[in-house]
């Protein structure tokens, strides 16, 4: 006698953690505990990415009817992500990150959106708010934007290929299926993993989800009536963490948009603008003062870091692209 088959979900929440809080860990479940949305239409998937201590032991998912907690080896917030949608039952994926706390409605209202917009491939929180562990410098202010807080006024959306003010952030980030398996397809033909890897602030994964919707023709959006709150330990507020995450955004930003540029056969930056871009550099640094200054100096560093992998990943495809019979 054949099994029954697995029925399909309205929506799949996915967590991937590495090493996570306790305490912020037991805040995200008891948020998704408190859903509106009724537990029998969504699976709660916990992708524990390599941590020291099997999160299976340590967090309690029993009341929850489609929880499942699986362990994925291979380190990084990509490959966990790929795990997560692989394993996935449902249409509409929601990626929630271990540090974060859904409003009571976001899941209700996430599913709601997917209906009024089926033009749109991802979307997200418009208002994603910080709960301090320590209050940052004041000097540090126009940084913080850069742990994943937003506050728009009004719902955006845009279907173009770069970053917008559009461009939903990785905590609670919504996406269609359909994206999620054709990010899968291409991380499967030897993509480049974006994103955090253990301490290293590569980032730019929740910018290649709306990319790859753009390939598919969907566009992107974020929405006032989905919120949550982000809890940031003291740590990444201190003026060291901050220029690491301002040179491993630019880094892994720029590289995509090369990429990507380069996938859609835009002609490569001439050299002229590439040192342009180096000479900037030179000159935002040497303008700015104080703190500011780093900051400068350490995003210019990652631009540069991006014009030299990207150039290295051009040598190394070119080979093979010419051995492919044209058509």
């Amino acid at each position: 006698m054949n099994a029954a088959p697995t029925p399909k979900l309205d929506l799949s929440v996915i967590i991937c953690a590495h090493n996570p809080r306790p305490a912020y860990m037991q805040r995200t479940l008891r948020a998704l505990a408190d859903q509106t949305l009724p537990m029998d239409r969504w699976e709660l998937l916990v992708i524990d990415n390599a941590s020291k201590e099997e999160l299976i032991h340590k967090y309690r998912l029993d009341w929850h009817p489609n929880a499942r907690c699986l362990r994925e080896d291979e380190l990084g917030l990509t490959a966990a992500r790929v795990r997560g949608i692989v394993e996935s039952r449902s249409t509409l994926l929601v990626f929630v990150d271990d540090d974060n706390v859904l409003s009571p409605d976001y899941l209700e209202s996430a599913l709601k959106i997917v209906t009024e917009y089926p033009w749109l491939g991802v979307y997200g929180a418009s208002r994603i708010l910080p709960e301090y562990e320590e209050q940052p410098s004041p000097e540090l202010n126009r940084y913080l934007y850069m742990l994943a807080l937003r506050n728009s006024e009004r719902d955006l959306f845009a279907n173009l290929q770069g970053l917008t003010a559009a461009t939903p952030y990785g905590a609670g980030l919504c996406v269609r299926a359909e994206v999620g398996q054709k990010l899968v397809a291409s991380k499967r033909a030897g993509g480049v993993m974006f994103d955090r890897k253990g301490k290293d602030l590569f980032s730019s994964g929740d910018l290649e989800f709306s990319l790859v919707a753009a390939g598919c023709g969907l566009g992107q959006g974020v929405f006032r009536r989905l919120s949550l709150t982000h809890l940031i330990p003291a740590e990444r507020v201190r003026i060291d963490y901050l220029v690491r995450l301002a040179e491993g955004m630019n880094y892994s930003n720029n590289l995509l948009n090369r990429l990507r540029s380069r996938e859609l056969g835009e002609p490569p930056r001439s050299i002229i603008k590439e040192i342009g871009m180096m000479l900037n550099v030179v000159f935002r640094t040497a303008k700015a003062r104080g703190v500011h200054r780093r900051f400068e100096w350490r995003s210019g560093c990652g631009r540069v870091k991006a014009f030299r992998r990207f150039r290295r990943i051009a040598k190394e495809t070119v080979p093979q692209q010419q051995t492919n019979p044209t058509m």
